[in-house]
């Protein structure tokens, strides 16, 4: 079973994106205490709850899978937060970092939520086996033994002083 964390520096950082991934009801919504323009109608019809659950059992198995062929360290879902939430979380229990390779200006691709999306930490060389088995991964960034969130050169945030705002939200019920 995977840890719900990243277990050592230098891992490759994956995510696999939720489906019908959206801001709408979500913790980013919450802090701006308004609706975002990028709010979707979250209303599906049977035929597309179907789907959803077709794909969900699909990718849950081949997941399931790569987790017994000893190909994920580390996994978390993509849940209240988003993708961005997720990644610090797993920060949090070695004391670690990520070095973010990818990134995208668009907050949904950071902050939404969804069903079946997840973050996970790879062996650099068992990324190739776990891609042809699940090619819609994309690869994020790698992980640091320093505990910050680092975007490029100079950017960055220390996860000390991010984990301290989160356990006040906390505490003041944000995180429900």
């Amino acid at each position: 079973t995977p840890a719900g964390f990243f277990s050592r520096a230098n891992e490759i950082l994956v995510w696999i994106s939720p489906l019908n991934l959206s801001v709408t009801d979500s913790a980013w919504e919450r802090v701006f205490a308004s609706r975002s323009s990028a709010s979707i109608d979250l209303a599906l019809d049977d035929a597309k709850v179907r789907e959803i659950a077709r794909t969900l059992r699909d990718r849950y198995a081949r997941l399931s899978l790569a987790i017994s062929k000893g190909l994920v360290r580390g996994a978390k879902d993509i849940s209240e937060g988003g993708c961005l939430m997720s990644i610090f979380e797993m920060c949090l229990g070695r004391d670690l970092g990520v070095h973010f390779e990818a990134w995208s200006e668009d907050a949904t691709a950071w902050f939404g939520e969804g069903l079946g999306g997840f973050v996970m930490s790879i062996d650099p060389h068992l990324m190739r086996e776990l891609h042809e088995m699940m090619p819609e991964i994309r690869r994020l960034g790698t992980t640091l033994n320093v505990p910050v969130l680092r975007w490029g050169i100079g950017r960055e945030l220390n996860v000390h002083g991010l984990k301290a705002t989160y356990q006040r939200a906390g505490r003041k019920g944000f995180w429900r």
